[in-house]
């Protein structure tokens, strides 16, 4: 059975490298929380980009999930919601990819 991979990245906001380091901080804390809460959620990583290059972003995830409907319940989670509403705050640019991989 096939896995999915969830990819997404954003460009946060911030006028120093702290402000968004503290950003950065909050919203791993957030993605890696979710583990617990989402049986279907096989692995997240969560972190900051530490490679400052053109056309970097700020800050990724990569998750795995054992379905498509795993995804979607992720999607639709309460927690979910509220990285969402953060994400609102703070963020410039977001690229998302989303895959099956083999299980």
């Amino acid at each position: 059975m096939s896995q999915v991979l969830h990819l997404v990245m954003w460009k946060l906001k911030g006028d120093t490298p702290a402000d968004k380091a503290a950003h950065a901080a909050t919203l791993k804390t957030a993605f890696l929380g979710m583990q617990q809460h989402l049986p279907g959620l096989l692995e997240v990583f969560a972190d900051a980009n530490v490679v400052q290059v053109d056309g970097a972003f700020d800050f990724a995830i990569s998750m795995r999930f054992a379905s498509w409907a795993d995804l979607k319940a992720y999607n639709e989670h309460p927690a979910h919601e509220d990285i969402k509403h953060l994400m609102r705050e703070i963020r410039t640019e977001r690229a998302q990819v989303d895959f099956e991989i083999p299980g």
